[in-house]
């Protein structure tokens, strides 16, 4: 038996839901050191240890599977990720052992309720292929593309970046971070494309680019065979309500485009013709339909 006390001092960025520990006062009852320097190093390690198990190890199954099975995606604490100061004291006649690996699991109080501190980086969303996609509080994998889905995603991206030009950015399988409020729960989806003006998001600096925590102008969405009416459904809920203007969703199996919009309505095209996004965006369902594009 022994016994410990720790204070931590965090920062939080409460817009992207990133935590970082800054300093840990850490108290333990270790008895006579015979070696000091080992043991606040046990103490230190320990510490190191905890702070990776509250913000960035993550291990994730899903139907049997492991999904974080190397360190690229079980994320162990580095150098970068440690507290920058840790006061490691003695006392009494007692033992280390790894005491502070427990006490060192940082929690924050919100509206009076003790709750575990929100994981970081990335809401704890490994990055694999195809990639995981965060909303009602569970992670979903994306389908793995076929030929088919590939092809339209990739003419989709062409047709975008010659309409977009100097106006912002668009790209594919881009994470976009929403971050909890108003009892909703942080979200994060990756949408086949999506665009982002420079009105919204400055060119720099290149992280707000890298890791954006407003909603996409347009998001796109190529249905494969194997989605779910309802994951379908709420994603797009899910973008209009933390802002998207429009949501496009392309269905190779009926060829077809479905426009979802800010007030409620949706328009769909089917076959030949063009279907407006914006005022002076028409996306040509013959052309990007075609297998020749």
């Amino acid at each position: 038996m022994t016994r410990s006390a720790q204070a931590l001092e965090v920062e939080v960025d409460t817009h992207r839901g990133l935590v970082r520990v800054r300093r840990v006062i850490s108290v333990h009852d270790v008895g006579r050191a015979i070696n000091r320097q080992q043991v606040e190093g046990q103490i230190e390690g320990c510490v190191a240890q905890a702070v990776g198990y509250a913000l960035t190890e993550n291990f994730l199954v899903r139907e049997g599977k492991i999904l974080t099975p190397h360190f690229s995606t079980y994320l162990l604490p580095t150098t970068l990720d440690a507290p920058t100061e840790i006061y490691p004291e003695r006392f009494s006649s007692r033992r280390t052992s790894a005491a502070p690996c427990c006490a060192a699991r940082p929690r924050d109080k919100v509206d009076g309720e003790e709750r575990t501190m929100q994981t970081i980086p990335d809401l704890a969303i490994p990055e694999v292929k195809p990639a995981l996609e965060l909303y009602r509080g569970v992670l979903r994998q994306k389908m793995s593309p076929q030929w088919t889905h590939s092809r339209l995603q990739s003419a989709l991206v062409m047709m975008l970046t010659a309409w977009a030009k100097e106006r912002g950015r668009v790209g594919t399988e881009w994470r976009f971070y929403f971050i909890e409020g108003d009892g909703v729960p942080s979200s994060s989806l990756v949408p086949d494309v999506a665009y982002l003006s420079f009105d919204r998001l400055p060119r720099h600096p290149r992280e707000a680019a890298e890791r954006p925590t407003i909603a996409p102008d347009i998001a796109i969405e190529v249905l494969s065979p194997d989605d779910r009416d309802r994951d379908v459904a709420e994603k797009i809920a899910l973008y209009l309500a933390y802002g998207t203007p429009r949501v496009v969703v392309v269905d190779p199996q009926s060829q077809s485009i479905t426009i979802h919009e800010q007030n409620g309505t949706s328009r769909t095209m089917t076959g030949t013709g063009s279907i407006s996004v914006t005022d002076d965006l028409d996306l040509d369902l013959e052309a990007l339909f075609s297998p020749e594009f």
